[in-house]
């Protein structure tokens, strides 16, 4: 998955994903968290998974792409459609969508 927020830097792209996941059942059960160049989301039920993206910035905003995932045995089944969820609370953040891959 990769995506593009214009104008903003990662501490800001991870507060506007936290609002925009809030009332969601992905936000209820998932963490934010930026560590140096990369923002860490774990997802805790029936395991924990961990994915991570790297964080890019541009002149014109910050690239992000999701560039290793650690599934929990009880997720893996679920990884298309958690994708796709992430896709819409990124563009409900403001951000847009360059690829699911």
């Amino acid at each position: 998955m990769k995506a593009f927020f214009a104008g903003i830097k990662a501490k800001d792209i991870v507060d506007k994903v936290r609002g925009a996941l809030q009332g969601r059942k992905l936000g209820e059960m998932s963490r934010l968290d930026v560590q140096g160049d990369r923002i860490v989301m774990t997802i805790s039920k029936l395991g924990t998974s961990v994915l991570e993206f790297q964080t890019t910035e541009r002149p014109d905003g910050t690239e992000v792409a999701l560039v290793a995932e650690k599934l929990a045995l009880a997720h893996r089944a679920l990884r298309g459609e958690v994708k796709e969820k992430l896709a819409k609370v990124v563009e409900k953040a403001g951000g847009k969508v360059l690829s699911l891959d």
